[in-house]
């Protein structure tokens, strides 16, 4: 299939800024101020948030129509604009920088209100709170910008979540409560009627508002709970299902092996048995099908480029280095690191900067900027082993899987950890026994605190055999079984298949490729 040359972009993505200027020395119409002021919210406000209405060309309708403007802000200049017709169409500026709709009335060490919509934070202003911003795009909104804000939110000590009540709020919600951390999230819950805060303003007063976030309830983290407590989503589990984990991509293992954010795997068997090259291609799988992202700290495998290189291969199905069948060319090169940078972000610290408590505040930092759903620690040996004095070793992995789970579950991230047994010794056949978990070395704390835990077994006598994938370990049966699954290792590719690979010399998953490009 013919393709068009790949021109990557090798600059950071520009913004245009909007040719928008603010008309300060104008009043605002009488009928813009009565507009508002039907939905509760006084002229001052307007005003000071620069509010205005003009006419402006709404591709939508293909027309010039009035529109109510309101301009985004950054260090009092304008940044973009949205738009807003009466029959609620929206629009903002072609190429200008999405960002948090008052961003400049974020206070560091001062609590922070986030809403969805423009109306729904000058309601709040209107109530006494300034400090409030609103998501740009509804529950709809990528919080990828949340990342431009970060130094800001950063320094918030308290947040206020007073999203909208219905279920793509909640949805909302959740993701901010995962890329901010529930350590310092609190949420609202509306007087009955009432959807969102500019709701409340109006059905009932400014003092209601105040009420509602004063009475705002912490998010709840490893606390008790009572039984009225979780209705919701009690309910919202009976109606769906307990949440089951994902299809891993191949057929046979997703009868035993789901991984779900929140949870984490261990993964062992002894060198040369493929243990990284499997979480490899997992990661690549999930990423595929499910748009995963993932941190990985692959210390085995540096430096990033050589395994980014990896990675591009299990993408396009080709090999990278010339050999018996042909490899993959430039523009494919370029394309699958343009995928790469979309799905992975590789860490390569200094020494100092390369124990776990510094790689989980790392992976921390980019569930807010990028929201990652998978860590990979590749392998644990590899890590700097920050023993206190006089800690035994049993005792320092203990916390430290702790600290895993801990991270996993506050963030819904599901996080991988490869681990090598102790030795083993071959048996008369020249292969290695199938190790388990208790043969991790250090501690019987792998078996006993992993959510999943997987070996990876190959036979070293004959290559054509497939790799066997056990599943020793799965704490909730809704996310599998015990049992064993059969891979195909491919040596050009690094992918795993349920089938024998092709022979060399024939192109691979040809089908495939093209449809990922």
């Amino acid at each position: 299939m013919d393709r068009e040359p790949y021109r990557p972009n090798t600059k950071r993505k520009q913004y245009t800024k909007p040719k928008y200027e603010p008309r300060s020395s104008d009043e605002p119409s009488e009928k813009l101020l009565a507009w508002f002021a039907a939905r509760g919210i006084p002229a001052e406000v307007v005003k000071r948030n620069g509010i205005e209405a003009r006419t402006v060309w709404m591709s939508a309708t293909g027309r010039k129509e009035r529109v109510i403007c309101f301009p985004y802000f950054r260090k009092r200049e304008v940044v973009n604009v949205k738009y807003r017709t009466a029959e609620k169409g929206f629009q903002f500026e072609k190429g200008a920088e999405l960002l948090l709709y008052g961003e400049d009335d974020i206070q560091p060490g001062q609590p922070l209100i986030f809403v969805e919509g423009e109306l729904d934070k000058l309601a709040h202003e209107t109530a006494g709170y300034r400090n409030c911003v609103s998501v740009p795009n509804g529950y709809r909104t990528n919080l990828d910008i949340l990342a431009s804000a970060e130094s800001l939110i950063g320094e918030v000590p308290k947040i206020i979540l007073a999203g909208d009540g219905d279920e793509p709020g909640r949805m909302l919600e959740a993701e901010l409560i995962r890329r901010l951390g529930p350590e310092r999230c609190w949420r609202v819950t509306w007087p009955e009627g009432c959807k969102d805060a500019n709701d409340v303003l109006v059905k009932y007063s400014a003092e209601e508002l105040r009420a509602s976030i004063e009475n705002a309830s912490p998010v709840p983290i490893n606390g008790a709970f009572e039984g009225h407590d979780l209705t919701i989503d009690v309910m919202r589990l009976y109606e769906t299902g307990r949440p089951n984990g994902v299809d891993p991509g191949w057929d046979n293992l997703a009868k035993l092996y789901r991984p779900r954010p929140g949870e984490w795997s261990v993964v062992t068997g002894i060198p040369g048995s493929g243990k990284s090259a499997f979480v490899k291609a997992l990661a690549v799988n999930l990423a595929l099908k499910h748009n995963w992202q993932f941190v990985v700290f692959p210390a085995e495998e540096l430096p990033p480029e050589e395994n980014a290189s990896t990675l591009i291969e299990l993408w396009a199905g080709e090999p990278f280095s010339p050999g018996p069948t042909p490899r993959m060319d430039r523009d494919t090169v370029l394309r699958g690191l343009d995928w790469v940078h979309d799905h992975f972000v590789f860490l390569n610290p200094d020494e100092g900067g390369r124990g776990l408590d510094a790689i989980l505040e790392t992976a921390k930092s980019f569930v807010l900027r990028r929201g990652i759903n998978g860590l990979i620690i590749d392998p644990w040996n590899e890590l700097e082993q920050l023993q206190s004095a006089g800690q035994s070793e049993t005792q320092y992995i203990g916390e430290s899987l702790i600290k895993i789970r801990q991270f996993s579950r506050i963030h819904k991230v599901h996080t991988w950890v490869v681990a090598h047994p102790v030795k083993l010794y071959k048996s008369d056949d020249g292969n290695y026994p199938v190790p388990t978990l208790y043969d991790i070395a250090g501690s019987a704390h792998w078996f006993n605190k992993a959510d999943f835990g997987i070996t990876i077994w190959r036979n070293k006598t004959d290559d054509s055999q497939p790799v066997d994938i056990h599943i020793q370990k799965v704490r909730f049966r809704w996310c599998g079984q015990i049992g064993l699954a059969q891979l195909y290792y491919d040596k050009v590719t690094g992918r795993y298949r349920e089938a024998p690979p092709p022979q060399p010399g024939v192109l691979i998953d040809s089908d495939v490729t093209e449809s990922i490009h």
